[in-house]
């Protein structure tokens, strides 16, 4: 199901994000 792809992607993007800034990176990845 394409939406609930898009849905994890979002997801795993946000999880990123959030562990970037927490490493101190601010998305610079």
């Amino acid at each position: 199901d394409k939406n609930a792809q898009n849905n994890l992607k979002e997801a795993l993007i946000e999880t990123s994000k959030k562990i970037s800034k927490r490493l101190g990176y601010n998305d610079k990845l």
